[in-house]
């Protein structure tokens, strides 16, 4: 999706930016094969972003990148049963993913993946959908964004995690051509681990491509 012009959704899957991520973000971004998980977790984790940023933009961090929606859930929303649909709740995981991508890069980012994604619980309705997206990590022009949507009670505050999913993002230009995006800076324990993790689920996914 275009985080800029979400109507423009279905004219942009077809780009080369998002076909080229969809069968492995290498292709996208034009970098070297990723290296495995033992040589990732070898090298020091801030190092990284550090030595990618002299040649592109200056590295950002992970926690600039978080983004938050809430959504009441309403009668349209839901089956007869009173609970969301999922093509409801994948709409705003599109949308929240597309907006931390586009957060971190400030450019205009298309959806180019959609890797993973578990629905642990459902959401009724009249409560909220609290949907929560950051950037895991950032290639030449590609990102992985994670979000989590948790249900939350309106009168307890009780919250419930209902789905999460892993989303690549490409930042494209007016040509709807790839375009580089700064680098991720992780500067906690846990931001290292999901950078750490998202190379990992990179180079799984490139394993798995179209010869």
């Amino acid at each position: 999706m275009s985080a800029q012009a979400p109507a423009a959704q279905d004219a942009l899957p077809a780009s080369p930016a998002a076909q080229a991520a969809a069968e492995g973000d290498a292709a996208t971004d034009g970098e070297p094969p990723a290296r495995s998980a033992a040589a990732s977790a070898a090298a020091p984790a801030m190092s990284r972003p550090q030595a990618q940023a002299g040649a592109g933009p200056a590295a950002r961090p992970a926690s600039a990148s978080v983004v938050e929606t809430v959504n009441l859930v309403f009668p349209e929303d839901a089956n007869p049963k009173g609970t969301i649909f999922g093509g409801r709740v994948l709409q705003w995981v599109d949308m929240v993913g597309a907006m931390a991508a586009q957060r971190h890069c400030r450019q205009i980012v298309v959806t180019a993946v959609m890797d993973a994604v578990v629905f642990r619980a459902p959401i009724y309705v009249g409560e909220y959908a609290v949907a929560k997206a950051w950037v895991n990590r950032a290639w030449r022009s590609s990102m992985e964004v994670q979000v989590r949507v948790e249900a939350e009670a309106p009168l307890t505050g009780e919250r419930r995690l209902s789905t999460e999913a892993f989303l690549t993002f490409v930042a494209v230009d007016a040509q709807d051509r790839p375009t580089a995006v700064p680098p991720l800076l992780p500067e906690t324990p846990e931001e290292q681990e999901r950078y750490a993790a998202a190379e990992r689920r990179r180079a799984a996914r490139m394993a798995f491509r179209p010869g």
